[in-house]
């Protein structure tokens, strides 16, 4: 639904269950925007209001968020409702909500603009809790201003499916470069926009702790294999679910002795989504007692990181594997969300003076599950850029994961190892070579900038052989 501040007056509500609603507060343009989709809050970021801003420089500290863009995702899980209130409090009896709510206490935001009410269905914001209110709704806050992790919207192209093509190659060096330096700039190409370590890298770290202690289970025969346990699963829809079956299959063949599935996000949902009710796969060897995933290692593929059956999946896993992961085109999307908030789940957000919060936070740089791409939101219909940023990403988690398997002997045994060490260095190479060969396709360097008019004699022998093909169409229609 859409509502005005005319509908409204002084007041609007909002609902979400089973479907994603973010709220995002822009105190120095004094707007809130909101939608099921995170990014497209972010809409205001890239637009300049006319006079001087509102409420002075906000680069004066990284701990002062009181002019920073903030966004709230509300609890789409367990159902949660929220209320906007900029009357001041200052209806006919003093109160914003009715008589039965007014337990309910504001949280204030926008510099103290906006209020905020929240109820969720699974936890009460009631009286019993107003000493941590301010605080819980800021840990629950998402800085979306002077973030290296969030990833601004693109500007406008006059072509997007070509600007899609012209990124390809220097996406696809962006991630190579990712996983060999130790400084990461955002794809923006901003100076100011670095961050002090490579989440890929950190992330991959994760994915090998998790994967050798798997492998130590098999070595010490406290895990034994079985026809129906799952080692390392990969699910996704569509064009992601494509590329995680290319990176199953070629896992499978280079480790055998690992069970590695590639399966449909939906027939996931459909199996185990429900508690008493679950919809078979026709014409597929997969069911309820086929697949054993507990304590697996659990890769979801999604673009967006925002696609219904994936994002259902994230929470689904969680009740029997906590070593899940996710690529993804940034590191801020509601899978993300979901997956970063398995840490606080352990360790809880109660801080009692034992320092609970910092093992939060280590927990969450350590425990980092995000693969990112670096894409970020792409307008374009055509799948182009972000199949072959995935693609190169999920060709260095390959790699990593081989490495990880051939520096010791007795994970060699347990796989299967097929796959040697001369055969990774010529696959890096390939990987190296396909940038350049990028180039020369689309005509583009990996620096951005295009090649002068009918420099690239691939790009030309592609358009003549699209142009044949045309015509050739033209003879048969006619």
């Amino acid at each position: 639904s859409v509502s005005s501040s005319l509908d409204a007056h002084r007041q609007l509500c909002l609902a979400s269950r089973g479907q994603t609603i973010s709220v995002a507060f822009y105190p120095q343009k004094r707007i809130v925007l909101f939608g099921s989709e995170q990014a497209a809050v972010k809409a205001g970021m890239n637009v300049e209001f006319p006079g001087d801003a509102i409420g002075g420089d906000m680069d004066k500290s990284h701990l002062d968020v009181d002019n920073d863009v903030l966004r709230l995702d509300l609890n789409d899980l367990g159902g949660e409702i929220c209320l906007l209130d900029w009357g001041g409090r200052s209806g006919s009896d003093g109160h914003a909500l009715s008589h039965p709510n007014r337990h309910i206490q504001p949280q204030s935001t926008m510099n103290d603009h906006v209020d905020v009410y929240l109820l969720q269905e699974s936890q009460s914001f009631g009286s019993k809790n107003e000493s941590n209110q301010d605080t819980l709704l800021y840990h629950r806050m998402t800085k979306l201003t002077r973030n290296p992790l969030i990833t601004p919207l693109k500007e406008d192209a006059e072509d997007t499916i070509l600007q899609d093509i012209r990124d390809i190659p220097k996406l696809c060096k962006d991630i190579q470069d990712d996983w060999k330096v130790h400084t990461r700039r955002e794809r923006s190409g901003s100076e100011s926009a670095a961050l002090p370590f490579s989440l890929n890298r950190l992330t991959a770290w994760n994915l090998g702790r998790c994967l050798k202690q798997r492998l130590n289970a098999y070595v010490d025969n406290t895990l034994t294999p079985s026809p129906n346990r799952v080692d390392i699963l990969l699910t996704g829809c569509e064009v992601s679910l494509w590329l995680a079956e290319q990176f199953a299959s070629d896992l499978q063949k280079s480790f055998p002795k690992l069970r590695i599935v590639a399966i449909s996000s939906n027939k996931l949902l459909g199996l185990f989504g429900q508690e008493d009710i679950n919809v078979p796969t026709v014409g597929f060897t997969t069911s309820s007692r086929t697949l054993n995933y507990d304590d697996a290692i659990v890769l979801i593929v999604s673009h967006s990181g925002g696609t219904f059956s994936p994002l259902g999946c994230s929470s689904l896993f969680q009740s029997t594997t906590r070593n899940i992961f996710v690529v993804t085109s940034e590191w801020d999307t509601q899978i993300g969300k979901q997956l970063r908030m398995l840490d606080q789940q352990e360790e809880g957000m109660q801080n009692d003076g034992s320092g609970g919060n910092s093992r939060i936070h280590m927990g969450l740089l350590f425990n980092s599950r995000i693969f990112t791409t670096g894409v970020g939101v792409r307008p374009a219909e055509p799948c182009s850029v972000s199949v072959a940023a995935t693609h190169q990403l999920l060709t260095n988690i390959f790699e990593f994961v081989s490495v990880v398997i051939l520096s010791e002997s007795k994970y060699c045994d347990c796989t299967g190892a097929i796959i040697t060490q001369r055969d990774l260095e010529i696959l890096e190479r390939c990987n190296k070579d396909n940038v350049y060969a990028l180039e020369d396709i689309t005509g583009t360097g990996h620096d951005g900038t295009p090649y002068p008019e009918n420099y690239s004699t691939k790009e030309m022998e592609l358009r003549m052989a699209v142009k044949y093909m045309n015509i050739k169409l033209k003879i048969f229609n006619s």
